[in-house]
């Protein structure tokens, strides 16, 4: 059953985009995306071909991140997460998706409010386990974050 977020998205999409959308093998969703974080998640459970999703700068909440990355296929490239809200939920489900992950990825976390401060600090240490068992990782952004040397030590160290 669909979010009804993505049925109003459908609803108002022709229906050649619709079908594009589903079949595509990269999306770059940006600002369309804003506040539409179920939907997205919905269109990663749907979509059987995509490789790369896009979704700088649109503003999810930690709440919508943590939906789209666990709707996030294991055949996923490039995962762009840049501007979004990740915090330590989000984390968490990335690491679960690094630990599980079978093919070559990008992650950009660019700006998207990690931290290794006060309760975040579960968040990065789950995101290390998940990225030391994780053999594909191909190219990780974290600037533009709140990371100290002790955050930073242990993702080198993963």
């Amino acid at each position: 059953m669909w979010p009804e977020r993505f049925q109003r998205l459908r609803q108002k999409m022709e229906p050649s985009a619709r079908e594009q959308m589903l079949g595509a093998e990269e999306l770059v969703l940006n600002e369309t995306a804003h506040g539409n974080g179920a939907a997205v998640a919905a269109v990663l459970c749907a979509n059987k071909k995509l490789v790369k999703l896009d979704l700088k700068g649109a503003k999810l909440t930690t709440e919508e991140v943590v939906m789209v990355v666990a709707a996030a296929p294991n055949r996923l490239h490039t995962l762009v997460l840049e501007g979004n809200d990740v915090d330590q939920r989000g984390m968490d489900e990335l690491g679960q998706l690094l630990s599980m992950e079978t093919s070559a990825l990008m992650l950009d976390l660019k700006a998207a409010k990690v931290t290794d401060q006060g309760r975040n600090q579960d968040g990065l240490r789950l995101f290390c386990v998940g990225l030391h068992k994780n053999t594909t990782l191909t190219e990780l952004c974290l600037v533009n974050n709140d990371i100290h040397a002790g955050g930073a030590q242990h993702i080198g160290e993963a």
